[in-house]
């Protein structure tokens, strides 16, 4: 969601941050290259420190880059925030696609389970530029950023009690 969500907003973002095209490829690029750099590395360090540990430390850190993405008051900040994001999302990605596997032994289940978070990924990509530009429209564009905190603070208080 967080990704597409973004894209609707660009042009907000850069009237209010002051950039143009360029700083437009960097607010996407930056998460996505934090993201994608950062991937292995993050899987390594939850299968050394603990699959939940790294799914919370991750959900805390993106929390703590939204939040600096919506205090941005130029491009440079957010785009380190966005970088900080997509980081913070590589942590959440592979403590949970291992969650995941060791959650569910059996082959079907596991299957089931992942087909389940694959469609949920596929809703939240289909609904961000839609639910994203409605946010941007209604709230401002800082709101796609700061609408990100509930459901990370939600995460915090689940993945503890569930998992």
């Amino acid at each position: 969601f967080d990704v597409t969500a973004v894209v609707v907003a660009l042009p907000a973002i850069g009237a209010d941050l002051g950039f143009g095209i360029a700083g437009f490829a960097w607010v996407m690029d930056a998460y996505s290259l934090a993201f994608t750099a950062t991937l292995l590395a993050c899987g390594a360090l939850a299968d050394r420190y603990g699959r939940r540990r790294i799914l919370l430390s991750g959900n805390a850190l993106f929390a703590a880059a939204s939040l600096g993405c919506a205090m941005s008051w130029d491009g440079p900040s957010l785009w380190a925030a966005r970088a900080a994001q997509g980081f913070a999302s590589a942590f959440v990605v592979t403590g949970s696609i291992a969650l995941i596997a060791s959650a569910y032994p059996e082959p079907a289940d596991r299957a089931r389970a992942f087909g389940v978070a694959g469609i949920v990924s596929g809703i939240a990509m289909a609904v961000g530029p839609t639910l994203g530009g409605a946010v941007a429209a209604w709230f401002g564009w800082r709101w796609i950023f700061l609408a990100n905190l509930p459901f990370c603070l939600l995460a915090a208080w689940i993945v503890p009690r569930l998992v």
